[in-house]
């Protein structure tokens, strides 16, 4: 059975690296409950015909994977088979829920649901897997299902299968009462519950499942490669069990919601955002939105490799504002008028613009040579700059800092303490900055503005007017390993990555008045061909090699998404 359910897994992997999203309305969304956390939805049709661009399908993944491991042709048999009973031009969806079972009992469900083309035929491969013959299979009125395990199961219709994992949390912690009654955990039929759950996927209402969320449906009106889509709701539950009750945190964290699409295009994947704030966030965020990024704080940066930056612009006081909202800035202000400073002295300190940049950075041991000895040179180079806002409340934070000895104050300055000394880190403080850098030198020649940052101009035209931007080199960042540390396999692998990976940009926008608009962009090298090509090319070497490498055990099935032996999915 292990080995069915591990070949099983190796397939959904695949299965879910190859499959997109691109139509309205999925049907599949009536077996999805309201309340799910997460949704993934992906669509075999559209990422097929760009795998086929370069001739590549699943019996050419699977072949490449074990084309190195005669040993393991039994599950590439198992994979082959399997593979031939679903539709690979139709969505596929991956759904998580949060479940309270009893006071001290809870549980969490991790789903996949595939198109078959026929349940006689997965029926029929399911009695001949030699491991599965002593299980049996139930017809229910609306599906049927096969009980793999205490915390699995697979679920099926004419239409679709659902494998199920289903884990339960059980508090063991016994409760005594006011008279020294001993009150003992509830029991908890793990296998009862999981049927429960794969029961209420086929028998919901649609008003109880995801078809009655218009916000779910209509993300499907956008052409994409995959979609997601996530709630607070489902976590909000929990929120009696915290030690410390706060008031209005559920009005705070209820009704958020986060669509997002994402495409894989020439040269480059893209993740497109929207955060929904209920109504009571919202206005919280409308009233206390920020500004744009300050590339000022960036042009200057003294170097000319650049492995990553991070640029921000809010407004510090939102936090204030949310601690009102919840009723507990009268507790955090008791908490601070022992440290002599208040909440808005917390929150009016820094301006809200900040910046963030690393560079030159040598994760591989490198030595310069002296007359005498060899020193070994640091790793990165780094400054940190924030904006200082109100100038009183900084130095009331300062001052206390300077008390622990963290920092230390000097005339009207503050620097850093023995401590951060030990690192090698440098602080400076004037009327405007606070400017933490990796070293003396670096701060001097950043603060002196005679250098200029090589940050290219498509890079700046996409950051500019965003509320919040990141960037990270991969190829500097990748470049910098020292390679000749690496055996021939690592080896090999660290060339592929190094001439697949280009950069990473992230940014995200101020509130519109109905959502946070963010975006995410991987760029490759090969700029001409599709994304998903580029990256199978490097995921089937790599699963190649993984197989060569663990070709006299079964170790290498612990890489899989789901391993029942472990208990994770």
């Amino acid at each position: 059975m292990k080995k069915f359910i591990v070949s099983v897994s190796m397939f959904f992997a695949v299965a879910i690296v190859i499959s997109s999203c691109s139509s309205k309305g999925p049907k599949e969304a009536k077996l999805i409950p309201k309340d799910a956390s997460f949704v993934t939805v992906v669509d075999a049709g559209s990422l097929k015909n760009k795998l086929q661009t370069a001739n590549i399908n699943i019996d050419s993944i699977i072949n490449k994977i074990f084309e190195q491991d005669s040993s393991q042709s039994k599950h590439k048999q198992i994979l082959k088979e399997f593979q031939e009973t679903i539709v690979w031009n139709d969505k596929f969806f991956i759904f998580t829920t949060n479940k309270k079972i009893s006071s001290n009992s809870d549980a969490i469900s991790v789903n996949l649901i595939a198109p078959i083309k026929d349940s006689a035929k997965l029926y029929a491969f399911i009695i001949k897997q030699h491991d599965l013959k002593d299980k049996k299979v139930v017809h229910e009125k609306k599906y049927s299902y096969l009980q793999l395990g205490n915390d699995f199961s697979l679920s099926w219709t004419d239409k679709n299968v659902i494998a199920t994992y289903y884990h339960v949390t059980e508090n063991k912690k016994m409760n005594i009462d006011s008279v020294i009654h001993v009150n003992e955990p509830e029991s908890i039929n793990k296998i009862d519950e999981l049927k429960k759950q794969v029961d209420a996927f086929y028998t919901q209402s649609e008003s109880e499942s995801l078809a009655s969320v218009s916000m779910f449906m209509d993300l499907f009106k956008e052409k994409a490669d995959a979609y997601s889509f996530s709630a607070s709701n489902g976590f909000t539950k929990y929120l009696n069990m915290m030690p410390l009750q706060i008031p209005k945190l559920d009005d705070l964290l209820k009704d958020n919601f986060t669509t997002s699409t994402f495409s894989f295009d020439d040269g480059k994947i893209t993740a497109k955002s929207f955060f929904y704030p209920n109504k009571t966030l919202s206005a919280i965020i409308k009233k206390y939105s920020g500004s744009t990024v300050n590339l000022s704080m960036l042009e200057n940066y003294p170097s000319q490799n650049i492995n990553g930056f991070l640029l921000l612009s809010f407004n510090p006081e939102i936090f204030n504002a949310i601690l009102k909202e919840l009723d507990v800035d009268a507790l955090a202000n008791s908490y601070f008028e022992k440290l002599n400073i208040t909440n808005e002295d917390l929150f009016k300190c820094l301006k809200g613009d900040i910046a963030v940049a690393v560079s030159d950075l040598s994760l591989g041991e490198k030595f310069s040579e002296n007359k005498d000895s060899k020193t070994k040179q640091q790793y990165a180079k780094m400054v940190f700059n924030a904006a200082i806002g109100d100038k009183k409340s900084f130095n009331k934070i300062m001052d206390k800092a300077a008390e622990s000895g963290f920092i230390i104050k000097q005339n009207n300055t503050y620097k850093a303490g023995t401590l951060l000394q030990m690192f090698g880190i440098y602080i400076h403080v004037d009327d405007k900055n606070l400017i933490v850098a990796s070293d003396s030198l670096t701060y001097a020649n950043y603060v002196s503005k005679t250098g200029k940052a090589n940050i290219s101009s498509d890079v700046i035209n996409q950051i500019k007017d965003k509320s919040s931007a990141a960037y990270i080199n991969l190829e500097s960042i990748i470049s910098s390993f020292n390679s000749t540390k690496f055996s021939s396999g690592d080896s090999s692998t660290y060339s592929t990555a190094k001439n697949t990976f280009k950069d990473i940009i992230a940014t995200s926008s101020n509130y519109d008045g109905t959502k946070i608009a963010s975006e995410f962009s991987v760029r490759l090298k090969n700029e001409k061909q599709n994304s998903l090509v580029t990256l199978m090319s490097l995921f089937t070497n790599i699963s190649s090699r993984i197989v060569k490498n663990h070709q006299n055990d079964d170790s290498f099935e612990h890489l899989l998404l789901l391993d029942p032996s472990m208990g994770n999915f």
